[in-house]
């Protein structure tokens, strides 16, 4: 009882605040439908200001699990200006139970700031001796470079005194490091890249991030004998660190109940735009944004031994992971959020 009681005066002071933020604006913007796109729908009648939302993938999946949940989101949709979700697998589940608001709906995923990681990837690029040129076209040579295996001669020197160097000209590392960021929790699907590491024992595994499976995750990781890192949560400062240092990105994120799935993961673009490659599960808006074998690698959701296979690939053939991350820079460049920001400024002015 004193619970619901609590709930209900929270509610009653966020609604009081967000009238009174929205009494000064044109337009109410509410990222995702459950609370945040509920009070936009009141604040939107009580003032008669238009409203929008943005849905990133766990409010809806909430409302979807009832009937007064489905209506509720058919409802929002409906009254909505429009309805901007992440991701087109997104789409296709509001669609789904909100047929009639079709036409209001559209896919803008979240941006990036590729300016916060083009040193990053562009110090592969100065390696191979790319100078005065966009940083678009620095990493197609880079790319070209590596298809080609036209190693300049600083990197050859450079390779070289690590002495550990194949017939072709490439250094076969010892070790592959793995980064995974993210909300400790089960969708995450941080168990599945520890049960995957268990089988690559040249992979070293850092696990950025905190939450509800954190004990679990580090138990499993001590029974499979796989020396993973927990740092915890980590700031933008030492994750943009962690993503520079690191040689691949795992988003291993798995479907809940056979359908729940994310949105699209912001470490995703983060990496990219490090030009890391990414190794994603096929859910959610992670195939929207990763071409296998083009830009990144994929797996089937759920399955730890084909990850562990993917993650074998980049241990065996390092050109792969530069070409992959030389491309993954370059689809980043599409989402940066000058790009992402025109896209949502010509659509909020098309419905005002």
């Amino acid at each position: 009882m004193a619970e619901r009681v609590f709930f209900l005066i929270s509610a009653f002071f966020y609604l009081l605040r967000a009238i009174a933020l929205a009494r000064r604006a044109t337009l109410i913007c509410c990222h995702w439908m459950a609370p945040c796109g509920a009070m936009g729908f009141l604040c939107s009648r009580l003032l008669g200001r238009p409203f929008v939302i943005v849905e990133h993938s766990g409010a809806l999946h909430l409302l979807e699990r009832s009937s007064i949940g489905i209506r509720i989101a058919g409802m929002l949709a409906s009254r909505s200006k429009r309805v901007y979700v992440v991701s087109a697998d997104l789409k296709r589940k509001l669609e789904t139970i909100a047929p009639e608001a079709s036409g209001r709906i559209e896919v803008i995923p979240m941006g990036v700031e590729c300016s916060a990681y083009r040193k990053t990837a562009d110090a592969s690029s100065d390696e191979w001796g790319s100078t005065g040129v966009s940083t678009q076209d620095a990493i197609l040579r880079h790319q070209d470079a590596i298809l080609r295996h036209k190693v300049p001669a600083s990197a050859r020197s450079h390779l070289a005194d690590q002495n550990d160097i194949r017939d072709n000209g490439w250094v076969q590392p010892e070790r592959l490091k793995v980064l995974f960021i993210g909300r400790l929790t089960r969708i995450k699907g941080a168990g599945l890249l520890i049960r995957a590491a268990a089988e690559v024992p040249e992979a070293d595994i850092t696990i950025c991030g905190d939450g509800e499976s954190r004990d679990s995750l580090t138990e499993l990781a001590k029974w499979l004998a796989v020396p993973a890192r927990f740092p915890g949560h980590v700031d933008r400062a030492r994750k943009r660190q962690l993503i520079e240092e690191c040689d691949v990105v795992v988003v291993p994120s798995i479907l809940l109940n056979g359908r729940r799935s994310e949105g699209l993961p912001v470490v995703c673009l983060e990496a990219m735009a490090a030009g890391k490659p990414v190794i994603g599960s096929r859910s959610g808006g992670l195939t929207d944004l990763i071409v296998d074998r083009d830009n990144g690698l994929l797996f089937n959701a759920g399955d730890h031994e084909m990850l562990a296979s993917k993650l074998r690939e980049l241990v065996r053939d390092p050109s792969l992971k530069l070409r992959l991350g030389a491309r993954a820079a370059v689809t980043a460049s599409h989402y940066d959020w000058s790009v992402i920001g025109e896209r949502f400024r010509r659509s909020i002015a098309g419905v005002l």
